[in-house]
């Protein structure tokens, strides 16, 4: 219980957990619990993403990021009212050390941001990272947690996001989405779904509409097909992305031809 409560502090203040990882006996690995088929659903990372955190300084992000896909099929897929087989696999520790994890390097950023990077490297290109630390934080209560949509602690979290991305000059955003599609799509699909009170939900839908323009997502099936690219999400919320894909439809011109229903 201090544990999920340094976790939680650190959280809601956006600091170092107070506590340092506590020292596990080596955990099960969480593919033998699977069910057979989602053994294949690796995550596959794109070569910017990869090349960014190694040349930042942040290799770490890339081994958490599987960790992060593997416990979210994991909830996807399992049943999570089966009490020995969370015993059996540890889960409540390997969240933890995921959103242990996720936490220091967040802080670890926002203290001590990249600043010896390769020549060849656009500098700017780092700032998906703090996005992309605070998008994982929101994944934890959506996609891994399970929190309800109007938790007090998600309207915090996707403030965050929404903040982050106003505050960057312009036209960073452009120059994120241009080097990490696939991540930013997914970031920003990810807190719009998230956000309840309508200005906040407008604003998603403002950028979405424009990178989905961009990246000529006109079907459903498209968008879905995307946010299966990063991180896994899961089915009880994914209904809410169609929900936010349909709001998005209402402000593209009738010029498109964007389909509502493929």
């Amino acid at each position: 219980m201090l544990c999920r409560a340094d976790l939680c502090n650190a959280t809601r203040w956006q600091s170092m957990p107070v506590y340092p990882v506590i020292s596990l006996p080596t955990l099960p690995s969480l593919t033998q619990f699977m069910p057979e088929p989602t053994r294949d659903l690796h995550l596959c990372l794109g070569d910017q993403i990869i090349s960014t955190a190694i040349s930042s300084g942040y290799s770490e992000l890339l081994p958490l990021l599987h960790d992060f896909h593997k416990i979210a099929i994991f909830v996807d897929f399992s049943n999570l009212k089966d009490a020995t087989l969370l015993q059996d696999m540890a889960y409540v520790d390997h969240v933890y050390l995921v959103e242990h994890k996720n936490l220091m390097l967040m802080a670890q950023y926002k203290t001590n941001p990249p600043s010896f990077l390769p020549a060849d490297m656009n500098p700017e290109e780092t700032l998906i990272l703090p996005l992309l630390f605070q998008a994982l934080t929101l994944y934890v209560y959506t996609n891994i947690r399970l929190i309800p949509i109007a938790g007090s602690i998600r309207s915090t979290l996707v403030s965050r996001i929404q903040i982050t991305v106003a505050e960057l000059p312009v036209p960073m955003l452009d120059v994120l989405f241009e080097a990490f599609p696939q991540e930013v799509l997914w970031i920003m699909f990810l807190a719009g779904t998230s956000s309840v009170e309508v200005t906040q939900r407008l604003f998603f839908i403002g950028h979405l509409k424009w990178m989905c323009q961009s990246l000529a997502l006109i079907y459903w099936q498209d968008i879905e097909d995307k946010l299966r690219r990063f991180l896994w999400l899961h089915k009880q919320f994914f209904h809410r992305y169609k929900e936010l894909w349909m709001e998005i439809l209402s402000y593209i011109p009738d010029d498109k031809n964007w389909d509502t229903t493929g």
